[in-house]
């Protein structure tokens, strides 16, 4: 069965470029929101500074013509102060800064309006913390400096606020807004490729009338979902002609094996000398063993055609795993132990059952210490069969492979076992088609094969009973 993937997780790759989007706004947005920031704080004082030159420019103008300011020539949220260079006298000050000490100590010289630093005595007393000058020619009142003082608290403020709304407000949603359009945009790209990862999941390894979708267009996803139905083409051919090939070979080899087995039957039962009995015995046991392996290969190349067909009808396990007992009582190499066997009752192909559960015997027996244990009963989820024995063991390494096909366990399990090792692989592959599991569970020593089979419900009248 397909395992499903999932494609929305951390990992995916519509999250990692949603995440990669959304970060790459959210940075370009920081630096961008940076420099409009530091560029409207920068007007914004820039203008005051502008109005305050021109405030000094105009006030010592007016002096210099003989005219003493009034209070509406000063800017809302400026001051004015006129001093004498002479004695320090003030001429005019604003009402606002009536009796406070001087805006700055600087005296600049000329006539061009400079910067000047604000006097800390004036600073203590008021919020101003930006103040331009300038010093006129003489006037009736002598050589004046002028100055003019404003405050850039609101730049400031508008600043924080600025910041406050890119921080809060803009940053956040362009950044949610990024991710959902990129999550949107990508998941749309990618879908063709998940219906291909969906399809390609599903796929056995026959690949047998599977194709992936192939979208519209001549991008890269439609490129890759040619190419995948191109290899897909290739798989299915390779592998019909790899099925036929078993197929065939093994029809071909039925009628010259069963020609050898008579010839050696009848080689064993005519001859006098020992030596040439011994050997028509040896042959005869190899000749049943690939007449075995033969007929392995038909079970299975019949089940990857699907061409396998099974009967429906009551089996009584018990018996097929009593039956299997009593054959290895007559073997006579293992003790056996089947006191667990209670009646279990299942709907499949007795024939086929009967060879998965001969296989597991013979299994068992072949690596059995001294013991071999049958266990059948009836459970919630259905019907439980179990074959074990008390041998080595199967390592926990290997239990994930021990049912392919043509596997040996570890390398203590030789050909001279006589194993072919497609037996556990046709047990998985009948038990499959019955709808069940087969298991090896880790309790115990020794291997301890289990059998899970679905029950129908018509038989729980053949448990109660």
């Amino acid at each position: 069965m397909a395992t499903r993937v999932r494609g929305n997780g951390r990992g995916s790759v519509r999250f990692k470029v949603a995440l990669a989007a959304s970060s790459i706004a959210t940075l370009s947005l920081l630096i961008v929101g940076s420099a409009l920031v530091l560029l409207v704080h920068r007007s914004l004082v820039d203008s005051v500074s502008s109005a305050l030159q021109r405030e000094v420019a105009l006030t010592a103008t007016g002096i210099t013509e003989g005219f003493i300011p009034g209070e509406s020539s000063a800017l809302s949220g400026t001051v004015l102060q006129a001093l004498s260079t002479s004695g320090g006298d003030v001429l005019y000050t604003s009402s606002g800064i009536v009796g406070t000490a001087r805006i700055s100590r600087d005296e600049p010289s000329g006539i061009a309006v400079v910067k000047v630093e604000i006097s800390p005595a004036f600073a203590a007393q008021n919020h101003f913390n930006l103040a331009y000058g300038t010093t006129t020619a003489s006037t009736r009142f002598g050589a004046i400096i002028v100055y003019a003082a404003g405050s850039t608290a609101q730049a400031d403020a508008a600043a924080r606020i600025l910041v406050i709304e890119l921080g809060v407000l803009v940053l956040p949603s362009v950044a949610l807004l990024t991710a959902l359009i990129s999550w949107w945009v990508v998941g749309r790209s990618l879908r063709p490729v998940e219906a291909i990862r969906r399809e390609v999941a599903d796929i056995s390894t026959s690949a047998s009338g599977h194709r992936v979708p192939t979208p519209k267009g001549d991008d890269e996803i439609a490129r890759l979902a040619t190419t995948m139905n191109a290899m897909l083409d290739r798989l299915e051919s390779a592998s019909t002609q790899q099925r036929q090939f078993v197929a065939d070979a093994s029809h071909e080899l039925r009628s010259p094996l069963a020609s050898i087995m008579v010839q050696v039957e009848m080689l064993e039962a005519r001859a006098h000398d020992e030596d040439v009995k011994v050997t028509a015995r040896i042959l005869a046991d190899e000749a049943a063993r690939l007449d075995r392996l033969v007929d392995d290969l038909l079970l299975l190349a019949k089940s990857d055609e699907q061409a396998m067909t099974i009967e429906h009808r009551d089996v009584d396990l018990d018996d097929l795993l009593l039956a299997e007992a009593k054959r290895l009582r007559q073997i006579g190499r293992v003790d056996v132990n089947a006191k667990a066997v209670g009646p279990v009752r299942v709907l499949g192909d007795r024939e086929l059952l009967r060879r998965a559960i001969r296989n597991l015997v013979d299994n068992a027996e072949r690596y059995a210490n001294s013991t071999v244990t049958f266990e059948a009963k009836r459970t919630e989820d259905g019907a439980l069969m179990v074959i074990a024995d008390d041998g080595s063991g199967v390592p926990e390494e290997l239990r994930a492979t021990l049912f392919n096909r043509f596997s040996r366990g570890d390398s203590s399990r030789v050909r001279g076992t006589g194993g072919t090792g497609l037996g556990l692989a046709i047990v998985a592959q009948i038990v499959a088609l019955h709808g069940g599991t087969v298991e090896i569970a880790s309790s115990g020593p020794g291997a301890r094969f289990e059998i899970h089979l679905p029950v129908e419900r018509d038989d729980d009248e053949f448990y109660e009973a």
